[in-house]
């Protein structure tokens, strides 16, 4: 299955057009400062900015699911967290226990990954001709730009600057089938869920750790997150035929959320990461497995089958995976064909880690 790169606009479906090499390094070198420029980068854990395909989607039949849907739709225009994203004076300082490049990182990585949403809700929200489903997405666009500029002005607080806007514009959209953008967007909102609520009850119990006031706000954040999974887990049940049925539909889901797991745990355990999840009282290993284990339990509700998690080898080999990332970095920038063999062996020893896990056995459940 091949995905698309688009280079964005304003408007991202006005060109199709592949941003080159020499247009990437041009866009690095006129981001208005580094951090926006470390948005840029291109590297296989990096956040990514979507679009999809709007026709197949204003086919989607939501009918079987009205019931449901009105009630999500309810929720999303009460607004519940109106008002709740304010910045109050303890968000200016002093901060005596921040590790401030590690908080930068986590802020600007999280405003990505809002911000991605919101530009990708915002464009179908713009194609959509069905009333109820162009409703839905423009009301979870609202909340994701809320979330991004929460971020981005916590960030201006700490004198840190980070340009959304020129992201927009400079930065490469992958295109992918709507039916893909449901496996992977209900994955990373549930599992956001699953990660922002695991840090507020945790600080909730030691506040003594709570590093900065951003965490205060979780609590009710990352119900925007669940309701926004919600919303997707209709979808994909409404479309069961074709999204969740069927050998191929159970491929596809358990290759997509074994990448979404994969993904968090090697970005987590980076020494930098490591350090702020430390700074909290939380051991970054056990953290991403409980937050995977609650994530893929109700997951599991939709797909109809668990991963494994609790196999030892789920495990072995995401650390097996780690390992080998963390000595691909220190070969980086080193030539010679002993390090390009190196680097080829450890690549290759990763895809076969992948495919290891991708041929472990699921567990069927039952599905609501």
């Amino acid at each position: 299955m091949s995905f698309k790169v688009t280079k964005p606009a304003v408007s991202p479906a006005a060109d199709s057009g592949s941003l080159s090499v020499d247009g990437y390094e041009k866009a690095v070198v006129n981001a208005p400062n580094k951090t926006t420029a470390e948005g840029l980068k291109k590297d296989i854990l990096a956040p990514r900015f979507y679009t999809t395909n709007f026709e197949q989607i204003n086919k989607w039949d939501l009918s079987s699911h009205k019931a449901e849907l009105e009630k999500i739709l309810s929720e999303f225009r009460a607004d519940l967290n109106k008002g709740h994203f304010v910045r109050t004076p303890e968000f200016k300082g002093p901060f005596e226990k921040l590790p401030r490049q590690e908080f930068e990182e986590f802020a600007r990585r999280s405003s990505m990954g809002e911000f991605s949403g919101c530009l990708l809700y915002r464009e179908i929200a713009e194609h959509c001709t069905e009333p109820n489903l162009r409703d839905a997405f423009k009301y979870m666009t609202r909340d994701e730009g809320r979330h991004a500029s929460f971020l981005t002005h916590t960030m201006q607080d700490l004198d840190i600057e980070f340009d959304l806007g020129f992201l927009a514009q400079a930065k490469e959209r992958t295109k992918i089938p709507p039916k893909i953008m449901c496996y992977t967007v209900y994955l990373s909102e549930i599992i956001g869920y699953y990660r922002y609520i695991t840090i507020f009850d945790h600080l909730e119990a030691n506040p003594e750790l709570r590093f900065h006031p951003i965490f205060k706000s979780f609590g009710r954040w990352c119900n925007d997150e669940h309701r926004h999974g919600h919303f997707f887990a209709l979808v994909m049940k409404s479309q069961s035929k074709s999204m969740l049925k069927g050998f191929l539909n159970h491929a596809m889901i358990k290759f997509f959320t074994l990448s979404v797991y994969i993904t968090m745990y090697l970005r987590d355990i980076k020494p930098q990461a490591q350090t702020f999840y430390k700074a909290m009282g939380l051991e970054p290993r056990e953290y991403d497995m409980h937050v995977i284990k609650r994530c893929d339990e109700e997951a599991s509700t939709v797909w109809g089958f668990r991963i494994d998690t609790e196999n030892p080898a789920f495990g072995r080999l995401l650390e097996k995976m780690a390992a080998n990332n963390e000595r691909l970095d220190e070969l980086e920038g080193k030539a010679g064909v002993s390090a390009t063999a190196r680097r080829g062996l450890l690549k290759a020893s990763n895809v076969a880690a992948i495919g290891q896990l991708f041929l472990m056995r699921t567990k069927k459940v039952r599905t609501i």
